[in-house]
């Protein structure tokens, strides 16, 4: 037996020789880097099988984004104010942005068309509507004022020289019926018609009491009397004298030294021209009065929308003087000229007026109706109203949306008639949210394609 052998028998020891401690902690680090791999690659394989693609995909983590709801153009990394509005900024997950123009559009619109995401969709509440056609009871709203009615204005003016004795219509605004005292006055003049009135009806008396057979010249005398008692009666009448006034003159026989003037007709006195105890010569104007039974209602009508109008149609006033009530009248005229201010026609209507309702100077509202007919129509806040042009957005693809310029016709209620313009019936047009597509719109376009469309900044001052 060897040395060795004795050696290990006599320490006691195992028949096992003797390994180094620094080679086994090795192989356990080699099998834990080994059970290692084995767990990455089934975790690959569970997350990306093999057999798929070969791009690689590198995964970022997505970072919060901020926006401003009222402006969705505004993208900001950190939170803060709005620039345009300064509403607080709200976060936005994604790194898309909320309105995108046209970059990723998927049908190939217009060089105006603008893309917006799912997410920018809702931040700006954009809803659609179809353009359909409609019957409309269409209707022209105008600011409009009661004025007299001219036809009904009446001047009581002397017919002869005199000296006013008493005066009853004694203020202006006094309202006086027809036949009614308006003064007494005292005229030389007429006291000298009666007169002769009266000589001329003695001499017609005395010829007609003689005898029927007493010649030729006597019925020429009887003749000439009776054409003279007519030519008084005539100037009497000429100067003012009424019919009952010209009886009671025969009646009594007596000249009355004073003669009552009466109103010609009902109404209002406009204007005084004389008063008590005053001298008047022929032609002075005594009083002016308007009869307010009926009354004028001058209406300020657009020029653009003027010539649809016709006399005839069916004019109502409304508004807060009338206390609720609303009164139909008709268009009786249409003033030939434009206010080079307003840029508005006047159409006069005529209203009945008993209750004295109307009065004149009073403002009103007019709405002067046309027949209802068929016609294209889109709700008023689908229009984006320039000042140069009238715009509606059109959804022509999913997300997308193209301006369409239109030419806008008269507006019934929340509806606007389309008369003219690249719009036709089916159209998905946008009915809210429209106002905020176009300022973003103007924001993203080119500056040269902004003056090819004519969006300058006076333009979209709205």
């Amino acid at each position: 037996m060897s040395m060795i052998d004795n050696h290990d028998l006599s320490a006691g020891g195992t028949t096992e020789p003797d390994r180094n401690p620094g080679t086994a902690r090795r192989a356990t680090i080699i099998i834990i880097a080994v059970a290692l791999a084995l767990c990455l690659g089934v975790a690959a394989y569970i997350l990306h099988p093999w057999g798929g693609t070969t791009d690689v995909h590198v995964h970022t983590a997505i970072a919060t984004r901020y926006t401003c709801p009222m402006h969705p153009q505004i993208i900001r990394d950190q939170p803060g104010e709005c620039p345009i509005c300064h509403m607080e900024l709200v976060p936005v997950r994604g790194t898309d942005a909320a309105i995108d123009t046209g970059s990723h559009a998927t049908a190939k619109p217009g060089a105006d068309a603008l893309r917006i995401t799912p997410e920018g969709r809702i931040t700006a509440e954009v809803g659609t509507v179809r353009a359909a056609y409609r019957y409309m009871s269409i209707g022209i709203d105008a600011a409009a004022a009661v004025d007299y009615n001219e036809a009904t204005h009446r001047v009581v003016s002397a017919r002869y020289g005199g000296r006013i004795e008493r005066l009853y219509a004694r203020e202006t605004g006094q309202m006086v019926g027809r036949g009614a005292p308006l003064m007494d006055i005292y005229s030389a003049e007429l006291v000298t018609a009666q007169q002769d009135y009266l000589i001329a009806r003695d001499a017609r008396n005395l010829h007609m009491g003689m005898g029927v057979g007493d010649g030729d010249s006597e019925e020429r005398m009887r003749e000439r009397s009776a054409r003279l008692v007519a030519a008084s009666r005539k100037r009497l009448e000429l100067l003012g004298m009424s019919a009952a006034q010209i009886t009671a003159l025969e009646g009594h026989g007596e000249v009355a030294y004073t003669t009552t003037v009466f109103s010609p007709e009902s109404g209002v006195v406009l204007k005084r021209g004389a008063t008590e105890g005053a001298y008047v010569a022929e032609g002075t104007m005594l009083l002016e009065l308007a009869d307010l039974s009926s009354v004028w209602v001058v209406a300020n009508v657009g020029e653009a929308e003027v010539n649809r109008l016709k006399q005839g149609m069916t004019m109502r006033l409304s508004g807060p003087a009338l206390n609720g009530e609303k009164l139909d009248g008709r268009v009786d005229y249409i003033y030939p000229a434009v206010d080079p201010d307003t840029r508005t026609v006047r159409v006069r209507g005529l209203f009945a007026n008993p209750r004295l309702l109307l009065k004149p100077g009073m403002y009103v509202s007019a709405t002067i109706s046309m027949p209802s007919r068929d016609v294209l129509a889109v709700p008023a806040g689908a229009v984006i109203r320039t000042g140069r042009r009238d715009l509606v957005y059109v959804e022509v693809g999913t997300n997308t949306f193209e301006p369409r310029e239109v030419t806008l016709g008269l507006k019934d209620g929340d509806y606007y008639e389309i008369a003219g313009g690249d719009l036709k019936e089916g159209d998905n047009v946008v009915a809210e949210g429209g106002f905020l597509l176009d300022s973003e719109s103007r924001l993203s376009i080119p500056a040269g394609r902004q003056a090819a469309r004519g969006t300058s900044g006076t333009e979209g001052a709205r």
